[in-house]
């Protein structure tokens, strides 16, 4: 209606005027009959009322039908995906999947409120560089889908509308949705975006553009075929849930920012931390496989939960087999209870601490090989308990709390194995006997 008025204001000027606010000179075709028609009518002057109101006229009709045509409308509630739907406001198709296949690239699906279900409840797959926008339309805000599979170049998510989408759904079904991210930019506007709690983001080569609103605990998994640098994909705080590494062998993710998740799994590639990667929960590195933290640290926070650390991989600061500054640290680093931390695996690590404020026991279960210092400040009780198995230390022995008990040796061997000097430094009250 914008337009229809602004071509009545300007009837009594000349049809290029209305034609220039139309195509902002830009499209050949109407530039085209631009100029057909003003030749046309400095050769038919006395015609030219006429001719100018039905050429009006045409362009108000052109124009309605393609700005109509640009636009495919969704409504869960009274759609039709038959011979009753049309796409339209007043006949809306029924699922998004549906609307994908009769939409063109560049054209906008405007998705109604409520609750959208698939087979499965799987994500369905957008390979179209389409615009995808929630609206209110029965009468609530929220539009609730399984999940999308990204995969085209340019597809936008959620950029506008007064309604936004959440990925997973909670009726009749449960699911926490998924968001994978194959090919291409997926472009959001992070408050129209949300993940459902347990919710998982995939990121094979495909990116995104904001962070989405993250609910509470989240998943986000690599599985490219090409070294990476993450990006709004990884947020801050996963919560619960796990940070997955599974891309081609030999590829690397790198973070550049710190980040918090529940779960570590590195099952093929190298993580590669630009900053401090804090886990809550299991870390899982399969053998060959690495974590380089360069000069950053693994924290391990053993608040929440005991935590089984199991690296059959390497841990390493920069080089394997080489003394750096990265650094595993041990904490427990929010307000509750302590529980244990078990080490297994045949892997190294590079400088170890065990920090003041780590309350329980760090246990070996297999040998454990540090490729730096090992510090060791809790006062606890069996902090740092041997069993019958061997530490070799690359590095410095750094006792800095004097507790008699904060070492339990067991029948275990503190190996001193490094290719330079090192050194000792017990503080008082260490029995180094079993």
């Amino acid at each position: 209606l914008n337009y229809f008025s602004k071509i009545w204001e300007i009837v009594n000027g000349d049809i290029s005027t209305a034609l220039d606010f139309l195509t902002g000179g830009d499209n050949k075709f109407y530039n085209l009959f631009k100029s057909i028609f003003n030749q046309f009518m400095e050769k038919n002057m006395n015609q030219k009322k006429l001719l100018k109101s039905l050429g009006l006229l045409a362009l108000m009709m052109i124009f309605f039908i393609s700005s109509t045509a640009a636009q495919v409308y969704v409504s869960s509630t009274g759609g039709d995906d038959g011979a009753g739907g049309l796409g339209t406001n007043e006949k809306p198709y029924k699922s998004i999947a549906y609307a994908l296949t009769k939409a063109t690239a560049g054209q906008t699906i405007y998705v109604a409120d409520g609750e959208y279900q698939t087979t499965g409840n799987l994500p369905i797959t957008v390979a179209k560089d389409v615009t995808i926008v929630g609206y209110s339309r029965n009468g609530g805000t929220m539009v609730y889908h399984p999940g999308f599979i990204i995969n085209s170049d340019a597809v936008s998510l959620g950029i506008s509308g007064d309604a936004k989408f959440t990925i997973g759904t909670t009726l009749p079904v449960v699911t926490a949705g998924t968001l994978t991210l194959t090919k291409g930019v997926l472009t959001i506007a992070t408050a129209n975006v949300i993940l459902k709690d347990g919710a998982t983001i995939t990121r094979k080569d495909g990116s995104i553009s904001a962070v989405p609103t993250i609910t509470d605990n989240v998943n986000v998994t690599y599985t490219s075929a090409n070294d990476v640098t993450a990006g709004p994909e990884l947020v801050a705080n996963l919560g619960t849930g796990t940070l997955t590494l599974n891309v081609t062998a030999g590829k690397k993710v790198t973070t550049t920012t710190a980040v918090e998740t529940g779960v570590l799994t590195v099952t093929v590639g190298t993580l590669d931390a630009g900053a401090d990667i804090t886990v809550n929960g299991n870390i899982t590195v399969a053998a060959l496989q690495t974590v380089k933290l360069n000069s950053n640290k693994l924290i391990v926070d053993a608040t929440k939960a005991a935590i089984a650390f199991a690296n059959s991989g390497d841990i390493i600061s920069t080089t394997a087999g080489t003394v750096g500054a990265g650094t595993v640290e041990i904490v427990n680093g929010k307000a509750g209870p302590a529980f244990d931390v078990t080490y297994t695996g045949a892997g190294e690590v590079p400088n170890l601490t065990i920090a003041s404020s780590f309350l329980h026991k760090f246990i070996l279960g297999t040998n454990i090989d540090i490729y730096g210092n090992l510090t060791l400040a809790s006062k606890t009780a069996g902090s740092f308990t041997f069993g019958a198995l061997t530490a070799n230390l690359k590095g410095n022995f750094v006792r800095t709390d004097p507790t008699s008990t904060n070492v339990d040796m067991g029948t275990g061997t503190l190996a001193f194995n490094g290719i330079v000097d090192q050194t000792i430094t017990p503080h008082s009250n260490l029995d180094l006997y079993a």
